[in-house]
């Protein structure tokens, strides 16, 4: 097994092909191929889904009964779709799969990771890549800036204030 992608031992996950209109191929860049360390809980659902795993031809973690590479398309359709409802996530139209990068790099975000992590993660070369089209604002962080503003300018807490003037929360 010199050639797996995953070493859940280490922890680790190989990224160095891509999958695209159900064929495996190339990665688009030298930053996509790359290696990102998984955390413990991802190593121990791995390691359940090895239970039932089955050799397939390419050696798929994911494939078809056929061990064909899954369509991503078909795979939203068919699974994530339903199990996106029952968990009650709104996600909106046109988002599939790849926004499951977007929220990564906002965690990434969230949790003051350093850029070069970040951009090893996502593959990215660019950090202008990683800032300017992954990462999106999150309105909780406004409410917070707002408020250590406030105690900086005013050296007390800010009041926030819903549109009828009750107070949401003291930030």
């Amino acid at each position: 097994m010199d050639d797996i992608d995953l070493d859940l031992q280490r922890g680790l996950l190989v990224m160095r092909q891509s999958a695209w209109g159900g064929k495996l191929g190339d990665p688009r860049t030298a930053n996509s191929v790359r290696i990102v360390d998984l955390s413990l809980a991802c190593v121990e659902d791995l390691r359940r889904i090895f239970k039932s795993w089955r050799l397939n031809d390419p050696r798929l973690l994911f494939a078809t009964r056929n061990g064909t590479l899954w369509y991503p398309n078909m795979q939203r359709k068919r699974r994530f779709r339903s199990l996106v409802k029952a968990l009650n996530i709104q996600i909106p139209k046109g988002n599939g799969f790849h926004a499951f990068r977007h929220a990564n790099a906002v965690l990434m975000d969230r949790l003051s990771v350093p850029m070069k992590v970040r951009q090893q993660r996502l593959g990215h070369g660019d950090a202008s890549i990683t800032l300017g089209i992954y990462t999106h604002a999150v309105g909780e962080d406004s409410l917070a800036v707002a408020g250590q503003i406030g105690r900086i300018v005013w050296g007390q807490s800010l009041e926030i204030l819903d549109a009828n003037g009750r107070k949401l929360k003291t930030a």
